[in-house]
């Protein structure tokens, strides 16, 4: 049976957040994610610790993000926002050597730059398997 709850969550957006200290990985994220009807980009924290200040404010329900950032890295942002209240998170980095890292703190994807749009897009599914259960 469809309800009125149902149907709000399939059409909800996806509240995302990008964060990476550098502006140019930032804004390709941003054309990747321009045609994704669903997603809704909140914010664009280019640091540690503007992204937990945006997850505590904004709320997001996926969050894209580097590993290594000044003042704070993606690691620390997961590990000060705590486990029960982290959005769902799919690492975005250059370093191959933090993927168990990742793994430990249940992130949902680890992708090394530069993702093709293919894994890319299998990243994006399985966050939305995650966010919007069937």
């Amino acid at each position: 049976m469809t309800t009125l709850a149902n149907m709000e969550t399939a059409t909800r957006k996806i509240r995302t957040l990008i964060v990476d200290d550098q502006l140019i990985q930032r804004e390709v994220l941003r054309r990747m994610l321009k045609n994704e009807a669903d997603i809704e980009i909140v914010g664009t924290p280019a640091n540690g610790r503007e992204a937990v200040a945006s997850i505590n404010a904004l709320h997001p329900d996926l969050v894209l993000m580097d590993v290594l950032m000044p003042e704070l890295d993606g690691f620390g942002v997961v590990s000060e926002i705590g486990p029960a209240r982290m959005p769902a998170v799919i690492f975005i980095t250059a370093n191959s050597q933090f993927a168990q890292q990742a793994s430990d703190v249940n992130a949902l994807d680890y992708l090394l730059k530069p993702c093709t749009r293919i894994r890319f897009q299998a990243a994006l599914q399985r966050a939305r398997a995650q966010i919007r259960p069937a």
